[in-house]
């Protein structure tokens, strides 16, 4: 279930006043594409919209772009024109990356002739940031990029009837460029550099290709000249036969290392909540089961780990918490359950510069209808889903649990999660994460709205609710910003009201 949108208007004597921008007049057209921007260093750099422009040709669609920068001034501008929606053919904008002076406008043409078994077309096309050229848009076909015919129905087919690639653009200081796979046949991954000139193809179980049948492979971190990922193989029978994390230098493709993380010896299973990287060591922290190949949250969660891999792949540390290790702290039964039998969903695992680690959890209550197949009766003795309060468990550099703080809310109803995003703070010695409450005030006993900002800077928890009220029923939707704010943006399609407004943060 998505996040409830807010009809709400901030209360805003509690923030600094911010920048801000009027979206609705930004640009011609209507807003039908946005996304954040990050730079190589993976800092925030700006905001990237995409408007459609009304044209009486039904074959071409106008396009204007604009950029922001991470203070929400207009940087650049310009426009393009690509093919309309036909009955069979859907164009989708799906994802733009900061590469240097150029974006990465990454483009989805569905093929809605498909049904439920739906192909695409995905194609890549660079807007220069020097002097606002859009350049032609290209696609992979015949293991090599080529400009894409997207113009020509006849030609679209054609695309959709070969191999389905998917193409995912990505750049840090060290390298930049686009990775390529096959995703019904996903046996190799293959990097081309920003020229589109290719780089090296990792295949995937390559050594062990005789006894594998199907094969799961996950891009999870890419820091500074690694990949990390994790490989999972299956035999013909679907029994599996390894899970590992691999390392893979990224200028070669050539495999580091590989790290089996679940193992039938051990009988264990890991999920990954996070994948750090610290002093060139691998950090993986979550939760554990002991029923290798299957795994339900709400029934198998045993507990928290922490694995420490060195720049080998040896590992260095491994520490495991049962549930019972934290009752000092707080009750939870061997399933991890707290009072009232709510669940212990992960939100975030936060592993900070110094080795701590903090991991947010919210609790959850699913929706249960036991006697759903009796008529009428099945209906009143169903319970909705419910989220209640935070609990953020604190451990110090070893793994050993300090202390559990609890953000305080209160129930809400048919929504899976209160949790918005989080930010870094401090070259990650810190962090801010957000969320939303629906607190019912002590006195008048009416629901109020709250925006909740926490951060944790030097192992101290800080919390801070906003209040919010309604005020001409416009959407707030929070958004990332830059350290040390929030983003937030007022919609109101009756009004023509769309603004985005930075707000600088009190921790």
């Amino acid at each position: 279930m998505k996040l409830k949108l807010l009809t709400l208007c901030l209360f805003c004597s509690l923030f600094s006043f911010g920048q801000m921008q009027d979206l609705a007049k930004l640009a011609d057209g209507n807003q039908i594409f946005n996304t954040v921007l990050f730079d190589s260093s993976e800092n925030l750099y700006g905001y990237f919209y995409i408007y459609q422009i009304d044209t009486k040709n039904k074959k071409t669609v106008q396009y204007e772009y604009v950029v922001l920068d991470k203070n929400l001034n207009k940087v650049n501008n310009g426009t393009f024109e690509g093919p309309a929606k036909t009955i069979f053919i859907e164009p989708k904008f799906n994802d733009c990356t900061l590469m240097g002076d150029n974006l990465i406008l990454d483009k989805l043409y569905l093929n809605n002739a498909q049904g439920p078994a739906q192909t695409y077309l995905n194609t890549v096309q660079i807007i220069s940031l020097k002097n606002n050229t859009v350049s032609a848009e290209k696609q992979f076909i015949n293991k090599e990029f080529v400009d894409a015919d997207t113009y020509h129905l006849k030609s679209l087919k054609l695309a959709f009837a070969q191999k389905i690639y998917s193409i995912s653009a990505y750049s840090n200081t060290f390298n930049s460029g686009f990775f390529v796979t096959d995703i019904l046949n996903f046996k190799e991954i293959s990097f081309f550099d920003s020229n589109f000139k290719k780089q090296w193809t990792y295949t995937i179980n390559g050594k062990d290709s005789l006894n594998v049948e199907h094969s799961n492979f996950a891009l999870k971190l890419l820091k500074d000249n690694a990949i990390y990922a994790t490989e999972q193989s299956y035999d013909k029978i679907r029994k599996a036969i390894t899970y590992k994390i691999l390392a893979i230098d990224f200028t070669t493709g050539i495999k580091k290392y590989d790290y089996e993380i679940n193992s039938s010896k051990d009988k264990l299973y890991h999920t990954y909540e996070s994948f750090k990287v610290i002093d060139n060591k691998l950090v993986l922290v979550g939760h554990y089961n002991t029923n290798i190949g299957y795994f339900d949250f709400r029934s198998y969660y045993k507990g928290l780990y922490k694995i420490m891999l060195d720049e080998n792949g040896k590992e260095i540390e491994k520490s495991y918490h049962p549930w019972s290790d934290f009752n000092s702290k707080i009750k939870l039964s061997h399933k991890g359950r707290v009072k009232n039998n709510y669940y212990l969903i992960n939100k975030n695992s936060f592993v900070f510069q110094d080795g701590t680690v903090s991991i947010l959890n919210e609790m959850y209550k699913p929706q249960k209808n036991p006697l759903w197949f009796v008529p009428i009766i099945g209906w009143f003795t169903s319970s909705p889903e419910r989220t209640k309060n935070f609990l953020v468990f604190n451990f110090d550099n070893k793994f050993n649990l300090n202390k559990v703080d609890t953000i305080r809310k209160d129930v809400t109803y048919d929504n899976e999660t209160d949790y918005l995003f989080s930010q870094t703070l401090k070259k990650n010695n810190g962090v801010v994460f957000f969320h939303t409450n629906n607190m019912k005030d002590a006195k008048t006993h009416k629901k109020n709205y709250m925006l909740g900002i926490n951060s944790i800077i030097d192992g101290k928890l800080n919390q801070e609710l906003i209040p919010l009220y309604q005020k001409k029923k416009y959407v707030i939707t929070p958004m990332p910003a830059k350290e040390g704010y929030i983003m937030l943006r007022e919609y109101n399609e009756k009004d023509k009201y769309n603004q985005i407004r930075l707000e600088k943060l009190n921790y």
